[in-house]
């Protein structure tokens, strides 16, 4: 496989991040460690009730993390399936983690547009399909399921991809848009009147108290409440490590012929194990498509290219590839029992975390900056008891945490040797 930009998504590369400072030292309502979308959406939600906000990036403000290597769905449809996200839990839970997506897509929508920046959102439907006899009960029933917990879901045999399917669900008013146009433009927003975003800041140390104090190698920001909007909060709450276990995901941009010379519009995944999920570029790349999956569990695929090449067939098998543009994969978090945690740190009063989003991060993100920025005003939040970070659902979780704690530690020690080889493996595009 050729391609011309193979460590860098397409995202990163086709906006350039707004200027910030490095930290020298202030004091805020609200510190906030990491600046991808949990991090800036809570950032901005805080400071537009009035709070004095500081959100510290150990790297290079929206060069490195999650947020600009994804593929930027915006989603109803979670990891899980309906029916299995109610057998885990019960209904009035898995209505909350819908509830808890769609308003997060509408926040989404209503946070660019009230902010006045462009954050290429369009509303577009997301399908659920199947190539396979075996798999059309399941989609089935995952469409009535989605229908008792509320969503207008249907079912149809045909999308808009062009090749035939077995059956599939239909979710309208999903959503995609730029990951870091988004960000940025919150950044422009929080960034001043007595609120600070500052990059190139790594938290050294911290305390936690009436008084949290964090400390970088360029001074101390002291606050009344700390959010950990780190995709995984490393060094505290050991417990909370092993309810989740590190994925890697894979993603190609390509540039390819349709017969109505621009890419159909929606969301796809398709109930493959693991799945692959298919999104337009945008209205401006009418022919650019964005192809995903080949997930594997962090540390037990040194071959990256393997999984590239997994992504290229599928694409080549599908559509008239002209060229594959881009190609970046990240981490992500999977909990033990399907649901992220979100709130209070367990035993903490002012602490909050937000991990575990599997592979609907942004939506999740933004759902989490939302319920945790509630709390720290003092509201009520509904989904608080849903997504607790100190929960225990034995039926949900029991299996999944016994098998976490080995798979949990080896891959965040792997991670880092994994992120150097990858980097090392892909610099050369024929190599």
């Amino acid at each position: 496989m050729a391609f011309s930009k193979p460590t860098q998504s397409i995202w990163s590369a086709s906006v350039k991040p707004p200027r910030v400072a490095q930290l020298n030292g202030d004091l805020s309502d609200v510190g906030i460690v990491g600046a991808g979308i949990t991090g800036m959406t809570a950032a901005a939600l805080l400071k537009r009730a009035g709070l004095k906000v500081a959100v510290l990036e150990r790297e290079e403000f929206g060069q490195h993390g999650t947020t600009h290597r994804t593929s930027a769905h915006l989603t109803c449809a979670l990891d899980q399936s309906y029916p299995t996200l109610i057998r885990k839990f019960d209904e009035q839970t898995a209505q909350l983690a819908v509830e808890a997506s769609a308003t997060a897509i509408d926040m989404v929508e209503l946070l660019a547009g009230e902010l006045g920046f462009d954050n290429e959102f369009r509303r577009v439907d997301g399908y659920r399909y199947t190539e396979s006899t075996d798999q059309v009960e399941e989609i089935e029933s995952d469409c009535e399921a989605a229908r008792k917990l509320g969503l207008d879901a249907e079912l149809v045999d045909e999308i808009p991809l062009g090749w035939t399917i077995k059956r599939g669900l239909r979710l309208p008013r999903q959503a995609q848009f730029h990951p870091l146009k988004h960000i940025f433009g919150l950044a422009k927003f929080v960034h001043g009147d007595g609120s600070f975003l500052y990059h190139k800041s790594p938290v050294r140390s911290a305390e936690y108290g009436e008084r949290c104090r964090l400390e970088t190698d360029r001074g101390v920001v002291t606050a009344r409440h700390v959010i950990l909007a780190t995709h995984s909060p490393m060094g505290v709450w050991a417990t909370l490590q092993t309810r989740m276990v590190p994925h890697h995901s894979y993603c190609l941009a390509i540039r390819a012929k349709f017969d109505r010379g621009e890419a159909p519009a929606g969301l796809f995944w398709d109930t493959a194990d693991p799945y692959n999920y298919i999104r337009r570029l945008g209205p401006d790349d009418g022919d650019v498509m964005i192809v995903g999956g080949a997930d594997s569990k962090t540390g037990h695929e040194r071959d990256t290219r393997k999984r590239f090449d997994q992504m290229e067939q599928f694409a080549r098998e599908r559509f008239e590839v002209k060229s594959i543009e881009y190609a970046w994969s990240d981490q992500f978090f999977e909990s033990a029992d399907g649901l992220p945690y979100i709130g209070r740190g367990p035993g903490e009063e002012n602490v909050y975390v937000a991990t575990g989003y599997s592979g609907t991060g942004l939506t999740y993100g933004t759902a989490s900056a939302m319920l945790i920025s509630d709390l720290i005003l003092g509201r009520s939040n509904a989904w608080e008891k849903a997504f607790d970070p100190g929960r225990v659902k034995p039926l949900a979780s029991a299996k999944r945490m016994l098998e976490n704690v080995g798979t949990a530690l080896q891959g965040l020690v792997s991670d880092r040797f994994f992120r150097l080889a990858e980097r090392d493996l892909l610099c050369d595009p024929a190599g």
